[in-house]
């Protein structure tokens, strides 16, 4: 008994000293959501986006984002380190070794309560990190273990120390980094990062993913309104007609109409048609492609930076890629004279985008432009005043179309003479099409076998999309 006892001692000894003291701070193929001095609703997300093998080490890259540089903060770069650096080296020593920049932080990862080292050390100063301690602590609605790291910064004299970082760094045994200083602008940096979600185990706030901006139904509606020095000011009607999904992808068809109005500070504006053209667009997890014609325009998400959660929406901080340049070769990114100042685009979720403000008023060629949501229509979901119905051209037949809904029966009003036959659609709200028919005016159509469903109809004439709503 008392031979089983010693052992068991010995086996709880060996577990307090060793294994239950591994808090690794990095694992691979995990995002991690940071908001930085509790910054209301501004997130800062770190992807590891590969892991290689290096001898008897791992090498955690982490992605780049488009962020200003240290040494000159008129000068963008797209390929600046993330809020945790460059990447992280965990060695077979049991170290966690931070590369920002030139700057290197070690952290003991496996360090006992008590335990001391050198984190960082340059010129002036010596960083000494100490396990402050070790304890349970709740954080996004998880109780964890955490170990605290302590750091005394001291001049070179080793005395008294200067400044004491009393929580540089908490590290959940199980999750990682839950709190640190933005260690890509160490020792200069006063941002404090904590975290706030994970995705790998889903906890907390999840980055916005462009399936997630682009998330529609057949029927769904966006109008944007543009007001630009350069480009006149304008609404976009955006109807979404088609929905298809293919394998890892999301293909839409959309038809967009743009107005011009008359008058934009009067109730009475007039809204008067100025083209109408077909879209499509395919929409993967990180990218999306647009296109009308030709050649498709790409924005890839691998510079965002943030997300702003609003109106319980997220936003996706995006590229400031209008009218930017390279400039410096591929080390910085500057606006060229007639876009002087830089702004952001936002994407909302399910909405769409990207929306931004600009207010170039003091550069070489003054320009302000402003691109808004101005309503949307999401199944029974509106927000704003639709414009094109209250104010657009009332010679525009689409306003003369009349659907009337009576016991299941939809009879059709207001479709103007045509050389070629009507066609409707008639869709639920995933896109699968369950009726298709030859149509004229004043006709009925029986759809009370659909009763039961949320109905969305698309009518077209020789290809080309008339009108689409719900019924």
């Amino acid at each position: 008994m008392k031979y089983f006892i010693s052992i068991l001692i010995a086996f709880l000894t060996l577990n307090h000293l060793g294994f239950a003291q591994n808090y690794q701070p990095v694992f691979s193929n995990r995002t991690l959501c940071f908001t930085a001095n509790k910054n209301d609703g501004e997130f800062y997300f770190v992807h590891s986006d590969s892991v290689r093998i290096q001898n008897e080490d791992s090498i955690f890259y982490l992605n780049k984002i488009l962020d200003s540089k240290i040494e000159d903060p008129w000068c963008l770069s797209p390929f600046s380190n993330s809020v945790l650096g460059d990447k992280v080296i965990l060695t077979n020593k049991d170290e966690a070794i931070f590369i920002s920049h030139s700057d290197t932080l070690t952290i003991l990862f496996k360090a006992q309560k008590g335990e001391e080292w050198i984190m960082a050390s340059n010129d002036k100063y010596d960083y000494i990190a100490k396990v402050k301690s070790i304890y349970k602590e709740t954080f996004i609605n998880t109780t964890d273990s955490v170990k605290i790291i302590e750091v005394a910064k001291f001049d070179k004299k080793f005395q008294n120390p200067t400044s004491t970082y009393e929580q540089f760094m908490v590290i959940s045994k199980n999750y990682g980094i839950i709190r640190t200083y933005k260690i890509s602008f160490f020792p200069t940096s006063d941002w404090y990062l904590e975290l706030a979600g994970i995705d790998h185990p889903k906890i907390g706030i999840q980055d916005l993913k462009w399936k997630d901006v682009h998330n529609y139904n057949v029927g769904d509606e966006i109008q944007t309104l543009t007001l630009s020095t350069r480009l006149g000011v304008f609404l976009s009607k955006r109807v979404f007609t088609e929905k298809r999904t293919i394998n890892d992808s999301i293909h839409y068809s959309y038809t967009e109409k743009i107005f011009d109005i008359d008058d934009l500070t009067s109730n009475d504006r007039k809204l008067t048609l100025r083209n109408e053209t077909q879209h499509q667009m395919i929409v993967y997890e990180n990218v999306e492609f647009d296109r009308i014609s030709g050649e498709p325009v790409i924005v890839d998400d691998y510079a965002a930076k943030c997300n702003i959660l609003e109106n319980n929406f997220f936003l996706k901080k995006g590229i400031p890629s209008c009218g930017m340049a390279f400039n410096h070769g591929e080390s910085c990114w500057e606006p060229p004279f007639e876009t002087f100042g830089c702004y952001t685009e936002y994407y909302y979720k399910g909405l769409g985008g990207p929306y931004y403000y600009v207010d170039n008023r003091e550069s070489y060629a003054p320009y302000t432009e402003d691109v808004q949501l101005n309503y949307y229509r999401k199944g029974d979901t509106t927000m704003g005043n639709d414009w094109v119905a209250l104010y657009s051209d009332k010679n525009d037949y689409t306003n003369k179309l009349k659907l009337q809904i009576i016991n299941g029966k939809v009879r059709i009003n207001g479709l103007p003479k045509s050389n070629y036959a009507y066609k409707l659609d008639v869709f639920n709200l995933a896109g699968q099409r369950l009726k298709r028919c030859i149509i004229s005016d004043q006709v009925t159509i029986d759809l009370s076998e659909f009763n039961s469903q949320q109905l969305v109809y698309k009518i077209t004439c020789n290809e080309k999309v008339i009108d689409v709503g719900h019924l």
